[in-house]
């Protein structure tokens, strides 16, 4: 099963499993600060929990979103009505310089160094000079943490097709990739980084 059919099969229990993600997505909200007018894209919207939030909390905001599962898109366009499109990070269904902030909550730490790579470069493509980048991903953690998601890591070996995600350090390739990083904030397994685009990547 490739991701994509396995997120269409997870979109019919994301409201349970969905849940654990919800978590950390709330806490990274207070790092959007959007104004009016700004445009906002979430990258792997899901069901379209992040997406529901802005549209209540910045009412003046055009909202975006897009999953690579139409399955998914499909439950979160309920809520955000044409906003939401079916594609993946490597090709965006957007014209440069189209938002002011993106969104990508663990999805980003499913990819590899090489396709972090080409999945930065398009991000940057949609984003203003300036615009903001927020990441939620996976990482080892200090501590305990650290060595619990060590066992992760070793069940992700074991179990490759159902658990996708893994810990990583984001922030070295995000720096190659033209972006500069404002604030990181680590929560057991889970970061949250800011960053903000500074130059256009190849």
């Amino acid at each position: 099963m490739d991701k994509r059919r396995f997120y269409d099969w997870l979109s019919r229990y994301y409201g349970i499993v969905g849940l654990f993600d919800d978590c950390y997505k709330r806490k990274a909200l207070e790092f959007f600060d959007l104004k009016r007018g700004m445009r906002f894209l979430d990258v792997g919207c899901g069901a379209g929990f992040v997406l529901r939030q802005v549209k209540r909390r910045y009412q003046s905001v055009l909202v975006f979103g897009v999953d690579s599962s139409c399955k998914m898109a499909a439950c979160a366009r309920k809520d955000v009505l044409g906003g939401v499109s079916c594609g993946d990070c490597f090709c965006l269904p957007f014209r440069d310089g189209s938002f002011d902030v993106l969104f990508c909550s663990f999805v980003f730490d499913i990819f590899d160094f090489s396709e972090q790579k080409k999945v930065l470069s398009e991000f940057s493509r949609v984003l203003v000079p300036g615009g903001r980048l927020i990441f939620v991903n996976n990482v080892r953690g200090t501590g305990v943490f650290f060595w619990l998601s060590g066992f992760y890591v070793i069940l992700a070996r074991i179990f490759p097709k159902v658990l996708l995600n893994k810990p990583i350090d984001a922030s070295f390739v995000v720096e190659m990739s033209g972006f500069a990083i404002k604030k990181r904030k680590v929560a057991g397994f889970t970061e949250i980084l800011v960053c903000e685009k500074i130059w256009m990547s190849i």
